[in-house]
Parts: C-alpha cells; sequence; structure tokens
C-alpha cells in the first residue's frame, strides 16, 4: 500500500491481535489503491516508524456483509478455495450477474475456469449464477401468465413492462437473453407473449367489433361520434 495512503482496519469480533497470530481484517483506504487477490502487503506506523503487520488481499471488492452471514467462512473461500469456487461465490454474490472483464480484475484470474455459472452471450461475455437463471425464467413466465389473465385480450405484454417487472436496472440484454433461451415465450416485434397465448373473442365481442369496424368504414376520415 502506498504510504501516502492512509488505512483503517476493522476485525470482525477482535479488539486487538496478539503478535503471531493472524485474522480476517478489512482494510478501509483513504484513497484508492491498485489491488488484487494474492498481492501482500505491510502496515506500518509513520511516527515513529513501527512495522504493525501484514497480510494478503483476498477481496478488493467492497462487499456487504448480511446480518446472518458469515465473513469467515465467505473469506475461508475466497482464501483457500479453488479458482473455480472463487468464481462461483463472487457471480452468486452479484445480483444479475457480472462481466468476465470484471471478474478478472475482482480475482486475477485471466481465464476463467469453467464450473457451475452460466456464460451468456452479450455484448461482452457475461457469467451468472444457474439457480438465478432458473429463477428468472421461473419470474418471467409468471409474469407473461398474469399479464395475459389481466388483459386476455391484448396480444402480448409490452417488452418494456416485462423487464421493468423481472429485471429492474439489469443491462439491457439480460431481457433478449432471457427471451432467447425461454422455450415458452415468444417475441413478437415490442411485445412478449407466452406461447400458448392467442387472443380468442366471444361471439357477442366479435359482433361487436365486427360493428365497430362497419361504423369507422363508413366514417371515412371523419371520427366517428361515441
Amino acid at each position: 500500500i502506498p504510504t501516502q495512503n492512509y488505512v483503517r482496519v476493522q476485525m470482525d469480533g477482535l479488539e486487538k491481535l496478539d503478535p503471531g497470530r493472524s485474522a480476517y481484517a478489512r482494510l478501509v483506504l483513504r484513497a484508492p489503491a491498485l489491488l488484487l487477490p494474492g498481492d501482500r502487503f505491510i502496515l506500518r506506523m509513520f511516527s515513529p516508524v513501527i512495522t504493525i503487520g501484514g497480510g494478503t488481499v483476498l477481496d478488493n471488492g467492497a462487499h456487504r456483509y448480511r446480518r446472518k452471514e458469515s465473513a469467515a467462512a465467505r473469506l475461508d473461500v475466497l482464501a483457500r478455495g479453488t479458482p473455480g469456487e472463487r468464481v462461483e461465490l463472487l457471480v452468486r454474490e452479484s445480483f444479475y450477474g457480472v462481466s468476465a472483464a470484471d471478474l478478472t480484475a475482482r480475482t486475477g484470474i485471466a481465464v476463467l475456469p469453467a464450473g457451475t455459472c452460466v456464460r451468456l452471450d452479450g455484448p461482452e461475455p457475461w457469467l451468472v449464477d444457474r439457480a438465478w437463471l432458473e429463477a428468472s425464467a421461473t419470474r418471467l413466465a409468471d409474469a407473461l401468465r398474469a399479464f395475459h389473465k389481466e388483459s386476455p385480450l391484448l396480444p402480448g405484454m409490452p417488452k418494456e413492462d416485462l423487464r421493468g417487472r423481472i429485471l429492474p436496472g439489469a443491462p439491457a440484454f439480460l431481457l433478449d437473453v432471457l427471451l432467447a433461451r425461454a422455450e415458452g415465450a415468444i417475441q413478437e416485434g415490442e411485445t412478449v407473449r407466452l406461447r400458448a397465448h392467442h387472443v380468442a373473442l366471444r361471439q357477442d365481442e366479435e359482433a361487436a367489433l365486427a360493428a365497430m369496424e362497419r361504423v369507422f368504414a363508413g366514417a371515412g376520415l371523419k371520427a366517428p361520434s361515441i
């Protein structure tokens, strides 16, 4: 860590670390620093010049731990896990997945190992958790099913409405990838529908529709009255 960078050390449940012992710690830097997992560092006091300790970088991200999440269990994976296990952990923590470039920056691994993650084709290589992908496909089908129930006479759900309902804030290409992989959904222009959905009018509705069409056809360029 550069000498001009000041560090605040946070240790989970520990106020003091005796000489010769080690523990996981979060280092909060005043200024950004270029660090990769595996990089070693030394902490020194400037006045007087005293070496406080040293360590190895495990995670260069700002992960926020949930209340019941075990920091030690997570850091054990980053410290001792295989490259595949480390990649899977970071992908699983990312709400909508993560790009391959960001994963390389987070792990220092240039060639990402194959594992349980699913690689999606988009503007850039993108990895998502398999369980998230399956759950998203279920949410997509449920959203379309609910829309068809509410609006049975509409041919489909507007694509942007579907995006806002199941993938708010996600990269735009993710919905296109999901639709391309969804066997039960069809995209027609800017609308999406379930493959099994077809607009069907009752006899009285068809008669009313025919009557309205005749009124519009007879009015020519004039707007028909109510």
